[in-house]
């Protein structure tokens, strides 16, 4: 499932990808695991990077105590 963000939408930053298999589509990229081609943009704010784990999370269709975010 996480594989199909790629394509997803909702993951268009206003400028670059945020989850991509192209790291030339985002500004700083950090490969996301060493065997699979997936990037994530690392350049974000802690509040971009908390809206974009609510929305995996919803993707996942996660709700109530099944997450919790701390931002410390």
């Amino acid at each position: 499932m996480f594989k199909s963000f790629i394509s997803d939408d909702d993951f268009q930053g206003r400028v670059q990808r945020i989850i991509t298999d192209n790291p030339e589509l985002c500004r700083k990229p950090i490969q996301f695991y060493e065997h699979v081609e997936i990037y994530l943009e690392s350049n974000l704010s802690a509040n971009g990077i908390l809206n974009y784990l609510k929305l995996i999370a919803e993707k996942y269709e996660l709700e109530g105590d099944d997450v919790i975010f701390y931002i410390s």
